[in-house]
């Protein structure tokens, strides 16, 4: 993770092209009629005077959000997921490779592959925790299982542990990536107690009522049998997450 910088130092960061075009139309920034376009920093800075002087609050936010979230991954350990997201996709690594700096590598994909986005925050926030990880030998080297039916029920494994321990777990959405050498990551969000948060709607002060996740990351190396776990909780969370993988998308109990 690289140090947070403001929406406007992101924003000079970034060329003027189809991508921050496209970015801002999704936003719903409203734009002078004869606004001109160009590539360069006088563009970019007519652009902010734009957003800052939007009357419209949400509009603001919405871009605002939107660069703080993708400069998430304009680091060094952000790029290298990037780039690991998108290996299947020629056409998509391309883009990456066109791409002039990390920042606007991490935008791009953002704003024009928010899946392979999303996945790549998952693998550098696992890159970030499984050093320290909890390890577990399994005994075997098996083909994890992709099917839809194995990935449900391993999700309604880990839903029923949660709804007994800490009366919550109700949703579960796993993702299982390839990574380097034969081993897989498993991304699984469970949804926490829901909470009371008092935020900002546009001009309006609200208190809203959400769920955060809980994330938990498992990786599993076919090669040596061996998983790595990263969970809240103490050993018994631990346990729960290796026996589910185990039983459900490996076939062995």
């Amino acid at each position: 993770m690289i140090k947070v910088l403001s929406y406007p130092d992101i924003l000079l960061s970034l060329p003027v092209d189809e991508t921050l075009t496209t970015f801002l139309a999704r936003a719903m920034l409203p734009l002078p009629e004869a606004f001109a376009w160009s590539d360069d920093a006088q563009c970019t800075r007519r652009l902010l005077e734009v957003i800052q002087s939007c009357p419209d609050q949400s509009a603001r936010d919405r871009i605002a959000a939107g660069l703080h979230t993708s400069a998430q991954l304009s680091g060094p350990s952000g790029k290298q997921s990037l780039f690991h997201a998108a290996r299947t996709d020629s056409a998509v690594l391309l883009g990456l490779i066109a791409c002039r700096s990390d920042m606007h590598r991490a935008f791009w994909l953002f704003v024009h592959h928010p899946l392979l986005f999303e996945q790549a925050g998952d693998m550098e926030y696992a890159d970030q925790h499984i050093p320290q990880a909890q390890q577990h030998d399994v005994g075997v080297q098996l083909t994890v299982r992709r099917d839809a039916a194995s990935l449900e029920n391993f999700c309604a494994a880990i839903k029923a542990f949660y709804q007994q321990e800490m009366g919550c777990g109700d949703v579960c959405i796993a993702h299982l990536m390839d990574r380097a050498s034969g081993t897989q990551l498993l991304s699984v969000h469970a949804k926490d107690l829901a909470t009371q948060r008092v935020e900002f709607d546009g001009t309006e002060l609200q208190r809203r009522v959400g769920s955060p996740t809980i994330h938990m990351v498992l990786e599993y190396s076919e090669a040596t049998g061996v998983v790595r776990t990263v969970i809240k909780g103490g050993a018994k969370y631990q346990q729960m997450l290796v026996d589910a993988f185990a039983i459900h998308l490996l076939g062995v109990d």
